[in-house]
């Protein structure tokens, strides 16, 4: 089972450790193994230490969208050799991302087009010297069924635009239909964000 830290109460950021199962196994391979030494020592430490890094990054007004991103985090955690974290934008310290190998950002639908909350933390992203290489997408909206939905795409333009030495990762993103402008998530999308999840991970 993983290990994460508890949320906050409201928006919180979490930072995900690597799958303990793959860590214990490399240690146990690594250490209690018949040769023990020095040259398996240091495998076993750069083997820790090479587990890709996601940023799951997300704007939401009333918990929608943030759900939308913990159940994106909860598809990748099923994959091992990844270390997620996950933080509400007004809260991530960027100059804090600029180690990280992928960041996945979403925010709200607002009146057809991406949430300015989102639009300026990509701003901010743009001014950092990232060693990410990916990025994707995602988003909530309500109204008809749109897959995917203008915002994500007017999103996936602008970081393109602003980052374009990000490698966009799932063109098309995820949308995620919500009942009205407070939601709730409609019945049968939160599975399509753990699918996401998935997915991601088996391309980054």
């Amino acid at each position: 089972m993983t290990d994460y830290s508890p949320p906050n109460p409201k928006h919180s950021n979490q930072r995900i450790k690597g799958n303990t199962t793959t860590l214990f196994w490399l240690f146990y391979r690594r250490i209690y193994m018949k040769d023990f030494t020095y040259i398996n020592i240091f495998t076993y430490m750069f083997e820790m230490n090479v587990l890709l890094k996601v940023f799951i990054a997300y704007d939401s007004k009333y918990g929608n969208t943030k759900l939308v991103a913990q159940k994106i985090l909860e598809g990748m955690m099923e994959s091992n050799g990844i270390e997620t974290a996950i933080g509400y934008v007004k809260e991530v310290n960027v100059n804090e991302l600029a180690d990280f190998d992928a960041i996945v950002l979403g925010g709200p639908n607002h009146f057809g087009r991406p949430s300015q909350t989102i639009k300026t933390f990509v701003n901010r992203l743009a001014k950092l010297d990232l060693k990410s290489k990916k990025v994707a997408v995602f988003g909530t909206y309500a109204g008809k069924v749109r897959n995917p939905d203008r915002a994500v795409k007017k999103l996936e333009k602008i970081v393109k635009k602003k980052l374009p030495n990000l490698s966009l990762v799932s063109p098309g993103g995820l949308s995620i239909r919500v009942n009205k402008l407070r939601g709730p998530i409609i019945d049968g999308e939160l599975p399509k964000c753990i699918n996401f999840g998935k997915k991601l991970a088996s391309q980054l």
